[in-house]
């Protein structure tokens, strides 16, 4: 988690004045293995692919199998401890606001196994393994919350962010409530959950072509992978309470005006 601060400064007249301070929250996911299945692939002596399944699913019907119900992972960002976002007292609050990407992909690794052969043909020892299938997933019941805690790690308020990219935070931040409380105290954290009942994977062969792709004699274990990718951060623009020797340097350049003006009228 990286915390940035850019500061805007404007000077004149012997004083410094903030033009705002802007500070931002990043976190990411990299390929988070967010669910897995094992799939294997059966091709006998006859140049034909004869069985495929998903480990615990049915063997395909119409060229596509599905696996069962797989457990999905519960990846976080902006884990309690990674970034307090807290306003000092006489700090004002300009904006506020979040974004998220994210990206899941399917990534697979293959194990081959030969099996020899058999039979009348010419060449029955011989062994391939061309094919590999389009897979694919779904995330059942798939949710992306945006979840405010506080220094605790107690759950203040939920948001459901599943279809956004973006989020004004300031009705949450300046609101009122238990939001708004810890973050003018002791500070709030947030924190993004990815959360899905289950995935469900697919292998698609519709495209296989025996003639093109000869897979024979081989068992070929597959271990695919749903991976996440993901980017979030909260951007912060607070105007900063002023400083007691602001205004002490701005009185004395105000007296010496003061007094200049005074001195050419007499």
């Amino acid at each position: 988690m990286r915390l940035v601060r850019v500061f805007a400064m404007v000077a004149g007249f012997g004083f410094t004045a903030s033009a705002g301070i802007i500070t931002t929250y990043t976190d990411q996911i990299t390929n988070n293995n967010f669910a897995a299945a094992s799939y294997t692939l059966i091709a006998g002596n006859n140049r034909a692919i004869t069985s495929s399944s998903f480990s615990g699913g049915q063997q395909a019907s119409g060229g596509v199998a599905y696996s069962p119900g797989e457990t999905a992972g519960k990846p976080d960002m902006f884990e309690p401890n990674s970034g307090v976002m807290l306003l000092l007292p006489g700090d004002s609050l300009i904006s506020a606001e979040y974004d998220l990407s994210y990206q899941f992909d399917v990534d697979f690794k293959r194990t081959v196994t030969d099996t020899g052969g058999g039979g009348g043909d010419a060449d029955p020892d011989i062994s391939w393994a061309l094919t590999n299938p389009v897979f694919g997933s779904v995330n059942d019941d798939f949710s992306i919350t945006l979840v405010f805690k506080d220094i605790n790690g107690v759950a203040l308020r939920m948001v459901n962010v599943t279809s956004l990219t973006s989020l004004n935070l300031m009705p949450y931040l300046t609101g009122g409530g238990a939001v708004q409380n810890a973050f003018d105290t002791t500070g709030v954290y947030v924190g993004t959950a990815f959360r899905a009942d289950d995935v469900v994977f697919s292998a698609d062969l519709t495209g296989y072509d025996p003639s093109n792709d000869p897979d024979r004699n081989v068992i070929i274990d597959y271990n695919v992978v749903e991976r996440l990718n993901a980017n979030s951060s909260v951007t912060l623009d607070i105007d900063p309470a002023p400083e007691p020797a602001t205004f002490g340097v701005f009185s004395l350049g105000l007296a010496a005006l003061i007094g200049l003006g005074r001195k050419f009228r007499t």
